[in-house]
């Protein structure tokens, strides 16, 4: 991440400040099963993520990004939190 370009890193975070808060409305709006994989810390704020319709899969030893800290085990989530969803969904996955 530190060595993305600075144009890059600075439109992210520009659409971060400037989009971030429509984003709880815009989830409320979304007609899909959603599933967050967050570190397993006081940072995942669980009861909020759930008032959006959220499922929330929490991953020890991690920070914030656990698909670059801990590759293996976020795969073995994702790839459970998809078979979850196709399950839901009637598929197999």
């Amino acid at each position: 991440m530190s060595a993305a370009p600075v144009d890059v890193a600075l439109g992210a975070m520009e659409a971060a400040w400037s989009f971030g808060p429509a984003v709880p409305a815009l989830l409320s709006e979304l007609r899909l099963p959603l599933i967050a994989i967050n570190p397993n810390n006081s940072s995942t704020n669980v009861d909020s993520l759930h008032s959006y319709g959220i499922d929330v899969q929490l991953m020890p030893r991690v920070g914030h990004f656990p698909m670059l800290e801990n590759p293996h085990a976020f795969n073995l989530q994702l790839l459970g939190a998809i078979k979850a969803l196709a399950e839901r969904d009637g598929r197999s996955a």
